[in-house]
């Protein structure tokens, strides 16, 4: 899980880490270009080298707790969400919202099947009274003829 989170944070910020490298590249011309003599340009390589993993680090420690948080409610594992920057924090604002609106559908849903099966079963009630009554009178007429026939042989 952490070789998945590393690889996409990687991803994520290869755009940031090519201009940051060739920013630094472009200075370093741009220093010994105007003055030749310096030969030294190793030393604040090694300088944006180091404040570009620092800052990394830093970036990656924000990151992989949030995709952490992430990948286990995808897999149904409750885990509280601390987001860390702005936009995280509107992904969150987002997911709330859409929950919100999924569980009052849900709700509403809920509902309108209560109501149907109240609906159905009163129809079912009221359907079934009539054939009852008819069930009945038909039993009472066989009833009352059985009888009068064993009456008169």
């Amino acid at each position: 899980m952490l070789k998945q989170i590393l690889v996409r944070f990687f991803k994520d910020r290869f755009l940031f880490i090519g201009f940051y490298l060739a920013n630094m590249i472009c200075i370093i011309t741009f220093f010994h270009l105007n003055e030749p003599a310096n030969d030294e340009f190793f030393y604040p390589f090694s300088i944006g080298l180091c404040l570009l993993t620092i800052f990394l680090i830093i970036d990656f420690f924000r990151y992989h707790e949030a995709n952490r948080a992430v990948e286990h409610m995808l897999r149904n594992q409750f885990i509280e969400f601390h987001p860390h920057t702005e936009e995280q924090k509107l992904f969150q604002q987002l997911l709330n919202k859409i929950i919100r609106e999924q569980t009052g559908k849900y709700h509403e849903l809920k509902e309108r099947n209560k109501e149907r099966i109240y609906f159905l079963s009163h129809w079912m009630h009221h359907l079934k009274t009539p054939v009852s009554v008819i069930e009945l009178i038909i039993n009472k007429e066989l009833n009352f003829r059985s009888e009068k026939f064993m009456i008169n042989p």
